[in-house]
């Protein structure tokens, strides 16, 4: 603005939070938010982060999304004594800068092959294929980066760990900040480069932090793929449709098996989340169909909602 004239709307800052495993719903949220950035032209992306990793495909997900994202993105390790390790890893060193806090770490990110959240051993060809491939994702972005590409590696080959001091001296991140506001007035007035090779210059003074928090459904569905809350489920379903076909009638049990089992089966990433969707209004419906014929005294309905 000219001296004197008006001033210029505040620089918005979009952050979003990863404060667990990384999986299909985090995903689904921080790309969402990636896109919502893009759409209201927000001056910088801030992903605060602290998991201990997660899945490979959701990590994709995300990589590839800041890496196309048309607003630059840091990903923030903080508060004190959080951690990227394994997936959060790479997701860290995707971004257009990557920053931690004193007293975290990252790295650890030797992958690992599950089947249905469990981990499995695999022969010697195949760890070495699943090896291979994972450097060479991690080395197709961090290169380009600027990033310590051959000391990445490591992370991956050899299971390491850096702490924040560790990442920053071996060039896997750019800047050590105490917190948000420190790494903002860090950012500030600095030109970065970013993948497709144009460079962008950070006005970030007074800018405006809007936290975009989850919807209330991926809350739930976030909730519900935890290991505690996976196992619970498995087991209501389990035991709720051997009681129903043990003792006939009691509805009950069937009902809360029926549902228990369908969350649970999604937990466990054996349904996608739609087909997981569409199994439950088919449950729904025919609940509602035995509502109409069998007297439950409301049971059959209020599990068909």
């Amino acid at each position: 603005s000219s001296p004197g004239g008006p001033a210029g709307p505040a620089p918005r800052v979009v952050e979003l939070r990863i404060d667990d495993q990384i999986e299909p719903i985090v995903a689904e949220y921080v790309t969402e938010g990636i896109d919502q950035a893009g759409r209201d032209k927000a001056a910088l992306v801030l992903i605060t982060m602290d998991t201990p990793g997660g899945l490979q495909d959701s990590m994709q997900t995300i990589i590839q999304h800041i890496l196309a994202s048309p607003v630059p993105v840091v990903v923030y390790v903080w508060p004190t004594a959080s951690r990227a390790a394994s997936a959060g890893f790479f997701v860290l060193l995707s971004a257009d800068v990557a920053a931690m806090a004193p007293g975290t770490h990252t790295g650890a990110a030797s992958p690992l092959l599950a089947v249905g959240g469990v981990p499995i051993t695999v022969d010697e060809t195949l760890k070495k294929k699943i090896l291979n491939d994972a450097t060479a994702f991690l080395r197709s972005y961090a290169a380009k980066r600027g990033r310590n590409a051959t000391l990445a590696e490591t992370a991956v080959t050899d299971g390491k760990a850096f702490s924040d001091v560790e990442a920053k001296d071996g060039r896997l991140i750019d800047i050590s900040a105490s917190s948000p506001d420190d790494l903002l007035a860090q950012l500030d007035g600095r030109a970065i480069a970013r993948f497709d090779g144009t460079s962008t210059l950070l006005e970030l003074r007074g800018a405006q932090r809007v936290t975009l928090q989850m919807t209330s459904r991926q809350r739930f569905l976030a909730g519900i793929v935890r290991p505690d809350a996976l196992f619970i489920l498995l087991i209501l379903g389990v035991l709720g449709l051997y009681v129903e076909f043990t003792h006939p009638g009691m509805i009950v049990p069937g009902v809360v098996g029926a549902i228990a089992l369908v969350l649970a089966l999604f937990a466990m990433r054996i349904l996608p989340v739609n087909f997981a969707g569409l199994l439950l209004l088919a449950v729904a419906l025919a609940l509602f169909i035995l509502e109409a014929n069998y007297t439950s005294h409301g049971v059959l309905g209020i599990g068909g909602v």
